[in-house]
């Protein structure tokens, strides 16, 4: 059942005088009465008022009533409201989250590599007066800003960083973020990274540089294992006093095991004959 709900003197909810003022803003857009002029042009046509003087309010919606310049109503709570239409400018903006893709930027990062980063941001508006009237677009407000802070942050850390350390990274972007868009009466809910790789130019010359490092890590560890091997084997040889094996037939032993183990190819036996 729709609910009807008439506020002849369009006045606000309370929830709006509690909203934090922008410290940008030279002041906050008021609520005020309807112009003379608006009222008594809705007097003289009073009959029309009454059939068509009705407006609705959608779930996660806000409505705002605004004659000759002057803003009488902010309506946030779903249903069917009376209105005068004489002089009459709605605007209405959601409150549900919103989703804005933030689009592959190119940024140096701390190390001098550039990279490329993109983000995800959501968001809504929880003040509908501040996201309508101060600034021009909220969305492209958000948009902005939110690239801006972006490349600020990305610049501020390695590449390696920005790998392993995405959640406070995550942390870091939505506090940055949050502050330059109180005054468009957004909440920032999250930013996350989206994607981050290397620019084009560098990225093969990366790839090998990663590529000889994980390969010198690889030949560290099977160098331990393999030396590992050779004092277990002589070890166990020689373990009850049943075989002696001099210097030179340790050495031997050792280069013949350090070379089956750590080549890249397998081992070709060879007998003496």
């Amino acid at each position: 059942m729709v609910s009807v709900k008439s506020d002849a003197n369009d006045t606000a909810p309370a929830a709006n005088d509690t909203a934090p003022a922008a410290e940008d803003m030279e002041r906050a857009v008021a609520i005020g009465e309807m112009p003379p002029a608006a009222a008594n042009c809705n007097l003289l046509c009073l009959p029309w008022n009454l059939v068509c003087g009705y407006t609705t309010v959608n779930v996660r919606e806000i409505q705002v009533a605004e004659y000759c310049g002057i803003v009488t109503a902010v309506r946030d709570e779903p249903g069917l409201y009376r209105q005068d239409v004489c002089g009459l400018s709605e605007k209405r903006v959601s409150t549900a989250v919103q989703v804005l893709d933030l689009p592959n930027a190119k940024v140096v990062d701390a190390g001098g590599a550039p990279v490329l980063v993109s983000a995800i941001v959501n968001y809504k508006v929880v003040d509908g007066l501040q996201a309508l009237y101060n600034v021009e677009n909220y969305g492209q407000f958000v948009f902005v800003n939110a690239q801006s802070v972006l490349k600020n942050i990305v610049g501020s850390r390695t590449y390696a960083e920005l790998k392993t350390e995405t959640a406070s990274i995550s942390l870091e972007l939505e506090r940055e973020l949050q502050p330059v868009v109180d005054c468009a009466g957004v909440k920032i809910m999250s930013v996350a990274l989206n994607e981050l790789n290397y620019a084009p130019e560098i990225a093969s010359s990366m790839l090998k540089k990663q590529a000889a490092g994980a390969m010198l890590e690889a030949r560290q560890l099977i160098v331990q294992g393999a030396v590992q091997i050779s004092q277990d084997a002589i070890v166990a040889l020689e373990a009850g006093g049943k075989l002696k094996l001099s210097n030179d037939d340790k050495v031997r032993m050792v280069t013949n095991l350090l070379t089956v183990t750590c080549s890249d190819n397998d081992a070709q036996p060879t007998v003496s004959v």
